[in-house]
C-alpha cells in the first residue's frame, strides 16, 4: 500500500524529533512544578526546598519490581540531606512526613498542590511540542 509506506517513512523521521521535543518539554514544565512546590514547602524547611530537584528519566520503576520505559522527567524531594530521626532512632524521609504527616504531625503537603496545580497545563504543552515538531 502506497499510503502506509508514506505513513511508516514519516514515523521513521519524525519519531526522534518528536520524543526529544517531547522531553525538553517535559524538563520545562517539571521545573515550573518544582517551583510551586519549593514555594509551597515550609519555608523553614530550607534543606527540604533545596532537595526538590527535576530528573532525566528513561524508565520508571512499576508496580511488579520491574521498569517500564518512559519518556519524561521524575520530579523528586528529599535527600541524605533530609533524613530525620524521631525519639526511638528510627530513620525517616522528612519530605514525606511533610506531604502525609504523622499521627503526631499536620501535614504540609507541596508536592501534591503543585502538581495538581500544572499537570492539566504540563500534559498540554508537551502534547503541543510533540505535534509542533510531528507536523513540521
Amino acid at each position: 500500500m502506497p499510503g502506509m509506506d508514506r505513513v511508516r517513512a514519516k514515523l521513521h523521521t519524525h519519531m526522534a524529533k518528536a520524543i526529544e521535543a517531547g522531553k525538553v518539554q517535559a524538563r520545562v514544565e517539571g521545573e515550573k512544578i518544582a517551583q510551586l512546590a519549593k514555594g509551597f514547602a515550609p519555608a523553614e524547611e530550607g534543606k527540604l526546598i533545596a532537595s526538590i530537584r527535576v530528573e532525566d528519566a528513561d524508565t520508571i520503576a512499576t508496580g511488579g519490581g520491574g521498569e517500564s520505559g518512559f519518556v519524561g522527567v521524575l520530579l523528586k524531594a528529599g535527600d541524605a540531606s533530609t533524613i530525620v530521626t524521631n525519639k526511638t532512632g528510627g530513620e525517616f524521609q522528612n519530605a514525606l512526613i511533610q506531604e502525609y504527616g504523622t499521627k503526631a504531625r499536620a501535614a504540609h503537603p507541596f508536592f501534591g498542590p503543585a502538581k495538581r496545580l500544572q499537570k492539566r497545563a504540563a500534559r498540554a504543552a508537551i502534547k503541543r511540542a510533540i505535534r509542533r515538531v510531528w507536523k513540521g
